[in-house]
């Protein structure tokens, strides 16, 4: 049986978010907080992680599935 929150405070509660987690109950600060929120990242050192590289089936395993359809 799936749970939904219908609010923050029940989805906190259901361990849907983190303690941590940001929430704005006015609609009309979001953008203004999102923007402290990033800002506060920046000044804190924060990077995103880098791209890390998988192997792709390339080419010939294009062409596999191709001829498998």
């Amino acid at each position: 049986m799936a749970k939904v929150g219908t609010s923050a405070l029940e989805s906190r509660k259901l361990g849907y978010l983190l303690d941590s987690d940001v929430v704005v109950p006015n609609k009309d600060e979001l953008l203004y907080v999102a923007v402290q929120q990033a800002k506060a990242l920046y000044d804190a050192g924060y990077r995103p992680p880098l791209k890390r590289q998988f192997p792709v089936a390339g080419r010939s395993g294009k062409a596999t599935i191709r001829a498998s359809w």
